[in-house]
């Protein structure tokens, strides 16, 4: 891979952080494929598969709710380009209105060859911490 797509990818994964929390998804909608799939591990009331841009739409408004607007990704780690795909390691800063978490994450977005995200998957550094963070447990494991 040439050096332009890859900072092509790098930025819009870069804009894509910087919007997420945000409620207002509309700049994070155009960075994505229609077919998108959006993945959350964990046990807890955000986790799960969401597909499709309306699907996925959806789940960062509730992330902005959950978080009135406190979903901060302060610092990347580490990021690493591959072929299809882009991965950030991530220092974020999440606050209810009685709690705050600073941990990791994780972000692997995929790209398809019109360079739009058409994946991605959110992993936790410290999993349990995000759980009980959003203090709601799901009963599909996903």
């Amino acid at each position: 891979m040439s050096d332009a797509p890859a900072r092509s990818r790098v930025a819009r994964v870069q804009e894509f952080l910087r919007q997420v929390g945000n409620k207002d998804v509309a700049k994070t909608l155009e960075l994505l494929s229609p077919d998108v799939t959006y993945r959350v591990v964990g046990n807890h009331v955000l986790a799960g598969m969401f597909s499709g841009r309306d699907a996925v739409a959806a789940h960062l408004v509730a992330i902005a709710q959950k978080t009135s607007g406190h979903f901060d990704p302060f610092k990347e780690d580490d990021l690493m380009v591959g072929v299809n795909h882009v991965s950030v390691l991530v220092n974020i800063r999440m606050q209810t209105p009685v709690s705050v978490l600073r941990t990791r994450l994780l972000f692997l977005l995929r790209f398809n060859a019109s360079e739009m995200i058409d994946q991605v998957t959110v992993f936790f550094e410290e999993l349990g911490a995000v759980e009980r963070f959003y203090d709601s447990r799901r009963s599909d494991g996903l």
